[in-house]
């Protein structure tokens, strides 16, 4: 009897055993079994990684936006032919593609997941982003036609009189549209909103196709947070492009945490899309281009910005056929050095934003580089003139030939046209340059 029972358990047990994994195949007897446990649990999607067989990348920068920065050393165009070759057999679609003074770029999206990839050529460097969630914000890559219109494209220049430096420039497209770089100080939301207004016209509300935000430092940002909170119905904003850095790294060398804990909330008031910017990508707005030539993270990624937030300053061109205006933000020594060794006579531009409002350390040679017929000066006239902050560098570019221009914000409010050449020497910072 006892040798019975135990015969019988034995074989439930190895009934049971045999059930086991059928069930967790989800089968038994034929019929689908829900395993409840699990059911809600989903394996999150990760753009593929290490697409060449690299290995383990010599350095990982966690971006702002929770994607990552992988940096490889040592590698070849070819390499990148390679990484490219395989998102695009990996069924991403290519966004975008350049190349700029022997260096790389390509951008590819697949649903809602980014990968952005480039080869710096002076050192190298292989870099690879990757994001989840980045493919669904970027503006377009190509416009589906070329956007004309009744407008003069233009560049202004806000007058700031009020203070010391602060940013704000607006260029209008063909259509009448914007791109608005900054905007000053919080009480300059006003007067940007004016400007606006004033060149689109009386109908309407002010399309604004990409507001860029160089840094989050407040004689940059604080005028596009008050329209966020205060006139967000009288504007149209599409894109919001910006390059943040780590929150506490960014008030612990000089700047706030506006990029990492306000930006968000104030961008959905808007109704726009925030844009994370990566070194190298491009964006279309019509028949405008721009592109990023320097974003925080080729810096702060090794530490090469010397605990000088200003270095987090994401730089950007804008151009079309036969024309560009080049925008610094107030990036410093070690972002201008890297831009040189980068791009070199790539940088040269007909217009160029003057780094930092004029009075910081990048050197002469970034300028001479550039070459710009038109300098804008964000800054009044008190602080252009200082000696005691790279006056050398100013007086420098008064004397050079291909200087045409140089305006200052202070002195009045200046617009340009779009291509806008001279047939002879004009004179610096004049009065009857002043619009208003």
């Amino acid at each position: 009897m006892k040798r019975n029972v135990c015969l019988t358990l034995f074989v439930w047990l190895l009934l049971f055993a045999m059930l086991l994994p059928m069930a967790a195949c989800g089968k038994v007897g034929g019929e689908d079994v829900v395993d409840v446990s699990t059911e809600a649990e989903t394996e999150p999607r990760v753009p593929a990684l290490d697409p060449a067989g690299f290995g383990k990348a010599d350095d990982e920068y966690v971006c702002q936006d929770e994607s990552v920065l992988y940096t490889y050393k040592n590698k070849t165009a070819e390499q990148f032919a390679g990484v490219c070759t395989f998102y695009e057999e990996s069924g991403y679609t290519l966004y975008n593609e350049s190349e700029k003074a022997g260096n790389l770029f390509a951008t590819y999206v697949r649903d809602t997941d980014m990968a952005h990839v480039y080869r710096i050529a002076h050192s190298s460097e292989l870099c690879i982003v990757l994001s989840e969630s980045a493919g669904e914000a970027l503006p377009p890559a190509s416009s589906p036609e070329i956007m004309q219109g009744d407008f003069t494209p233009s560049i202004t220049q806000l007058r700031d009189g009020s203070n010391v430096n602060g940013m704000c420039y607006i260029v209008q497209l063909p259509d009448g549209s914007f791109i608005v770089y900054d905007g000053s100080y919080s009480p300059r939301g006003k007067k940007v909103l004016a400007q606006l207004r004033e060149l689109h016209g009386e109908q309407g509300t002010p399309l604004i196709r990409a507001w860029v935000l160089t840094h989050s430092h407040d004689d940059h940002y604080p005028a596009f947070s008050y329209i966020c909170n205060k006139h967000a119905s009288d504007v149209k904003v599409e894109y919001v492009i910006f390059a943040p850095i780590e929150s506490a790294l960014a008030k612990q060398i000089g700047g706030d945490d506006y990029f990492n804990n306000g930006i968000h909330a104030d961008v959905a008031k808007l109704g726009a899309k925030l844009v994370y910017a990566h070194t190298g990508m491009e964006f279309a707005f019509g028949d405008f281009r721009m592109e990023v030539l320097l974003a925080a993270d080729d810096l702060f990624k090794v530490g090469n910005h010397n605990n000088y937030f200003n270095n987090s300053s994401l730089v950007t061109r804008i151009y079309t056929q036969d024309y560009s205006a080049l925008f610094t933000g107030d990036t410093g020594k070690e972002g201008a050095v890297w831009m040189m060794d980068t791009y070199g006579e790539y940088l040269q531009s007909n217009v160029c934003q003057v780094s930092h409002h004029g009075v910081e350390d990048v050197p002469l040679e970034f300028y001479e580089t550039v070459q710009a017929s038109i300098l804008y000066y964000p800054c009044n006239q008190w602080l252009y003139d200082q000696k005691e902050r790279h006056y050398d560098v100013r007086m420098a570019l008064e004397q050079r030939s291909y200087t045409k221009e140089i305006l200052i914000a202070g002195v009045g409010l200046f617009t340009r046209a779009w291509g806008t050449t001279f047939e002879q020497d004009a004179p610096l910072s004049m009065p009857e340059y002043k619009r208003k």
